[in-house]
């Protein structure tokens, strides 16, 4: 059996938006009741994060097990990250069911340097040899608020070679992030299979 090879780890932090609904209800009483509801889903989807990698090994695996340390700048030392499992534990060991690659984890990881390892089980459930500690960064998600865009019809069947003016909030990751090589994207969506790629330009650059 071998054990991971390579594994990779993408994080979304999930950024919860409640959109504004016309809720319709006979009665106060009831629309109070559908607002909390809704409140409560919301509050539950915001208590875990996907956590995900790649093992080219995993038709040869049956179950995984995960661990993850985090970083502490004041000790210089790695502590271990309290994971809740199927019964609803806490274990610094989480076992998983099957060889999914892909798994919610409960509670999400506030922002902060990590590691992690997996523990492949072969197909007799074997516990096999963990992988190397990998590196994982969680960083804050800045959503962009978009309050105004000039020209405010865009017609994308056309050919457009001119500015788009946009305005609002978390437009550009804040320089720390920047100097970090990341950047946000941004693209026009005409449909579900059509996109058209906006090559941003500095704020500050004069034209």
């Amino acid at each position: 059996m071998k054990s991971v090879k390579k594994v990779f780890v993408t994080f979304i932090l999930l950024s919860m938006i409640a959109d504004v609904l016309p809720l319709f209800a006979k009665s106060k009483k009831k629309m109070v009741a559908i607002d909390e509801d809704i409140q409560k889903a919301m509050n539950a989807e915001q208590n875990w994060q996907y956590f995900e990698w790649d093992d080219p090994y995993s038709d040869n695996v049956k179950r995984y097990g995960l661990e993850i340390q985090k970083y502490d700048e004041k000790t210089d030392e790695w502590t271990e990250i309290l994971l809740e499992n199927s019964e609803g534990e806490l274990v610094s060991y989480l076992e998983l069911n099957d060889n999914s690659t892909k798994i919610k984890i409960t509670p999400s990881l506030v922002p902060g340097e990590y590691r992690y390892r997996i523990t492949p089980y072969d197909l007799l459930d074997r516990k096999a040899d963990a992988s190397e500690w990998f590196p994982l960064e969680v960083i804050t998600a800045y959503e962009p608020e978009i309050s105004s865009i000039s020209p405010s019809k865009i017609y994308l069947d056309e050919y457009n070679d001119g500015f788009i003016k946009v305005s609002g909030k978390n437009l550009f990751l804040p320089e720390p992030l920047l100097e970090n090589d990341r950047k946000t994207d941004y693209i026009l969506k005409a449909n579900a299979l059509k996109t058209f790629k906006i090559k941003v330009i500095d704020p500050e650059k004069k034209l």
